[in-house]
């Protein structure tokens, strides 16, 4: 309930803001209403002459109905079959364990030759020899 006075108080301060926000244009109307009344002066009536021609146009409906009966067969035939096929395998692992016995052999000594590293040998220069004529 306390909140319909507020908005009716909000309603009413709304409608007051619009009549105070539009009386100034009332106002500018009213002065232009007695400004421009005179400056026109008097006006002088023109007569004419007003023709009005009327035309009516008439319409008549029509309407037309005309059944042909007509008769439609449709034969479906429809077949469903449905295989199934189910397998069901089970794997099944058995884990042995397998004992080897391996004698162990210790590791021989064996010579390694060492290559030796090379020697220089002096080698005679050949003897010069004189060529015959």
């Amino acid at each position: 309930m306390s909140a319909e006075p507020t908005r009716r108080n909000r309603t009413r301060y709304t409608l007051l803001f619009i009549i105070l926000a539009t009386l100034p244009c009332y106002c500018l109307g009213w002065v232009a209403l007695q400004v421009g009344g005179n400056a026109r002066g008097e006006s002088t009536p023109t007569p004419t002459i007003t023709t009005t021609v009327s035309l009516t146009p008439t319409i008549t409906p029509t309407v037309e109905f005309s059944l042909t009966p007509s008769l439609t067969f449709t034969v479906t035939l429809t077949e469903t079959s449905t295989i199934t096929p189910t397998v069901t395998a089970t794997p099944t692992q058995t884990l042995t364990p397998t004992i080897t016995l391996t004698p162990f052999i210790p590791p021989s000594d064996t010579p390694t030759l060492t290559p030796l590293p090379p020697t220089e040998t002096p080698t005679e220069a050949p003897a010069e020899t004189e060529a015959s004529p």
